[in-house]
């Protein structure tokens, strides 16, 4: 059973490590979403540079128009946002510290993929100045059609991913079905060359009795081995003996060649 992993521990261990002062489920009065205009509660949120950024772990499928708001509010602000999907749970430490150092190395005005399902947004600063709601009807325009495309590309990105990951798992049962029909055609090669030592790996007696009955695997294996050898009997009592160090005496071949021919 998959252990639950708890995000926002994962997230917090990463800041801690870092020794970076942050703040949980901080809330900006122009950062609301919904007919109610709640106010919408950033996970994490912490300053690298002077510069704020936001980390969330989304553990459900979060409301699209939540994202939107997150979108573009950090976009206003020239924030840089993190949202770890719960898919990529086990990865957290790994994303969150990449995150980090990239802020710190000054990343801006791009979108950086950290994992299968997990996306990083750097906003160019705007010099501590918020964007009021005041912009031309062209201006906000622009930024709106900027967030849906954002946000049609990260959905589109995680579909990618699911698909691929489908993708993988249908060619490692291909490869798995082939390396069998590989192995089949190399079984059926052996039996027609009388190559036959590799292909037998079962009791040879019943309870492993040193001159006890042969097992029915061992009698059909005596009875190819006779049909490829074309009944040479003292081939075939060589062969066995040279192989499996096995005395079968040529009355006892001949008796098992006989009943399988006629059954």
């Amino acid at each position: 059973m998959t252990a639950v992993i708890d995000g926002a521990a994962e997230i917090r261990k990463v800041l801690d490590l870092f020794k970076i002062d942050y703040l949980q489920d901080q809330t900006f009065d122009g950062l609301r979403y919904g007919a109610l205009d709640a106010l919408l509660p950033v996970q994490f949120s912490f300053s690298i540079q002077g510069r704020e950024l936001f980390v969330l772990f989304l553990a459900d499928d979060f409301d699209d128009d939540q994202l939107e708001r997150l979108l573009r509010f950090s976009e206003g602000h020239g924030n840089s946002l993190l949202m770890i999907d719960h898919r990529d749970a086990s990865k957290i430490q790994e994303i969150v510290s990449r995150f980090i150092d990239d802020a710190r190395a000054g990343k801006v005005e791009v979108a950086e993929d950290y994992a299968d399902f997990s996306r990083g947004y750097f906003f160019a600063s705007v010099n501590g100045e918020v964007q009021d709601d005041d912009h031309s009807d062209s201006e906000k325009s622009d930024s709106d059609d900027r967030q849906k495309l954002l946000l049609e590309n990260l959905e589109l990105k995680r579909q990618v991913r699911g698909y691929a990951a489908a993708l993988a798992d249908f060619s490692s049962q291909v490869n798995e079905l082939s390396e069998l029909v590989l192995a089949n055609n190399q079984k059926i090669v052996a039996l027609q060359s009388g190559d036959f030592s590799a292909k037998f790996d079962g009791e040879f007696r019943l309870h492993g009795a040193k001159n006890g009955h042969l097992t029915d695997a061992a009698k059909r294996l005596v009875f190819v081995v006779t049909k490829n050898l074309d009944c040479n009997w003292t081939e075939i009592q060589r062969y066995f003996k040279d192989n499996y160090d096995e005395s079968i005496s040529i009355s006892s071949i001949k008796r098992i060649y006989r009943q399988n021919s006629h059954s």
